[in-house]
């Protein structure tokens, strides 16, 4: 009995080998080989979908980088120095949202693989405990599942090494596309702004900041917000999209449709800023040395060469072209000039377009008190992002003049300088040097005014409007040591005789001169001077 039991025994293990054999041949074989093209390219294809899906915003659990992100400092890279922080943009697809999209594409394809591996488990465990461990004797027929099982994780991870790869190598391309053309169009502004010297220059009294990058508002009315940083970058390259979703323009030269405003004070700037060529022209020198007055006919003799020869000349703001019609009115009519406040002085500035030339010219006018008194003229600071300067000098302030004239008519004593004319010059050369301002760089346009009451003296035989000339005379009423001081102190200094009474451009006095002199050092023409 015992050996038939024996018998039977070894039939049954011998029969459930030969089934196993027959199952793992027949059955588990062939699906193990479908289950392994299946499970790999359905791995692998399921990671491409699901990418698909992420970038489609079907994956609502993906991090979107917004403004507000930018803001708090999400896109990295170094910030331009001196800004609070960064402007309230989207960022670039590539400088920041990529890498959340890949991590939010891989872990999709992570997920719905260990969801695979549960539910399998969970599937089998179950089944094989309600046969009562009858399943569990089939185990042939669980290898063509543990096959699809790991063949559909070797395929997602083929699929998100493929997913990986591709978003390293178009995240390369784009970042070297990206840079080069950043670079490209950088070059082209910083190019032109040094070609043509074109900055941003505030005109906003004890502001007077300069800059190549102005701030921009969002043309949108409804937003306004400030882009301190419009060049092309992380936040855009040839577009920028505001938080408010309008899109602006990168770069200097093609935002000149934008309203620009100062970084510094946030006050408007005028049309042009920093794409134009900016010409600063500070005219300095002591209380009624007719600096006024000067700058008033130049002015209104800038603005007569209108339509000639190309040119036109346009106030560049409402202020200044009410000062502009007030200087007409008050040259025209031969008026008093009026006394200049000691308040810090607005630039009067002009729009001049010199055939295909642009530029804005600030004139700058402040009250010879203020240029005296070290402790006001501190406040200037126009002055030092000037490259030429004018220097107004009432000859009838010059001590040997006036000893020349004892006894004779002193009628134009009464509106002579009060101050000593070096005075004023030495302290606003001082300051110049006490804020940095290397004047070596810097041209000075050196004017005797009043040459309408100068060249009716005897003491001015053989005086005539051109620079050797006006240099000569001065050093024969004694002022040796003021022009020995202007030429150490600046690079080039031109004299010039000027009477500021009309507005005529043409006669060597002309109070265009000097004006004419200054631009012609920015390459900007109006023609050939009188002055030699």
């Amino acid at each position: 009995m015992a050996v038939l039991r024996l018998v039977a025994v070894l039939v049954a293990v011998v029969g459930y080998v030969l089934l196993c054999l027959l199952l793992l041949v027949y059955v588990a074989a062939p699906l193990s080989v479908l289950a392994l093209v299946v499970g790999g390219l359905g791995g692998s294809g399921t990671a491409l979908l699901l990418t698909g899906l992420t970038l489609a915003g079907r994956r609502p659990q993906v991090r979107t980088i917004g403004p507000d992100d930018v803001v708090a400092g999400a896109i990295g890279g170094q910030q331009r120095p001196g800004l609070p922080r960064r402007d309230r943009a989207w960022p670039t697809y590539f400088a920041a949202q990529v890498r959340y999209d890949l991590s939010a594409a891989n872990g999709w394809t992570t997920e719905l693989v260990v969801r695979c591996w549960r539910v399998a488990v969970r599937r089998t465990a179950s089944g094989v405990k309600a046969s009562s461990g009858v399943l569990a004797a089939c185990w042939p027929l669980f290898v063509p599942v543990l096959v699809l099982l790991l063949a559909i994780t070797a395929g997602g991870l083929v699929g998100i090494a493929l997913v990986t790869a591709v978003f390293v190598l178009a995240t390369a391309m784009a970042w070297a596309a990206g840079l080069l053309v950043v670079a490209a169009l950088r070059g082209a502004d910083r190019t032109h702004q040094r070609v043509f010297r074109a900055v941003a220059s505030c005109p906003t009294p004890g502001c007077y900041q300069v800059s190549t990058l102005p701030a921009y508002q969002c043309p949108n009315a409804g937003c306004r917000e400030l882009h301190r940083d419009l060049r092309p970058g992380r936040l855009g390259v040839l577009w920028r999209r505001c938080g408010c979703g309008t899109t602006m323009p990168t770069t200097v030269l093609r935002s000149t449709s934008l309203q620009a405003v100062c970084p510094g004070c946030t006050k408007p700037l005028h049309p042009g800023a920093a794409a134009v060529t900016d010409v600063r022209l500070p005219v300095f020198g002591a209380t009624m040395a007719g600096k006024t007055r000067l700058i008033m006919a130049g002015l209104v003799s800038l603005a007569g060469l209108s339509s000639a020869d190309g040119i036109t000349v346009a106030a560049a703001d409402p202020v200044s072209k009410r000062a502009l019609a007030g200087y007409a009115e008050t040259i025209a009519r031969q008026l008093p000039t009026p006394k200049t406040d000691r308040s810090l002085p607005a630039a009067v500035t002009v729009q001049l377009k010199v055939r295909q030339r642009t530029a804005l010219v600030h004139v700058f006018d402040a009250a010879g008190e203020l240029f005296v008194d070290r402790e006001q003229n501190a406040h200037l600071a126009y002055l030092d992002q000037a490259r030429a300067l004018v220097f107004v000098l009432d000859p009838f302030c010059i001590p040997e003049v006036r000893a020349r004239l004892t006894g004779a008519t002193t009628d134009v004593f009464h509106a002579a300088a009060s101050h000593d004319p070096e005075d004023s010059y030495h302290v606003t050369v001082q300051r110049l040097r006490s804020y940095g301002v290397d004047t070596r760089h810097q041209r000075l346009a050196f004017v005797v005014s009043k040459a309408d009451l100068l060249l009716g003296l005897p003491m001015a035989d053989g005086l005539v409007a051109s620079s050797i000339s006006v240099r000569s005379w001065l050093a024969g009423v004694g002022l040796d040591n003021l022009l020995l001081a202007a030429d150490r102190d600046f690079a080039e200094v031109r004299f010039f005789l000027v009477s500021a009474m009309t507005a005529e451009a043409q006669p060597p006095t002309s109070a265009l001169a000097p004006l004419r002199w200054v631009l012609a050092g920015d390459r900007i023409h109006l023609g050939a001077a009188q002055d030699t």
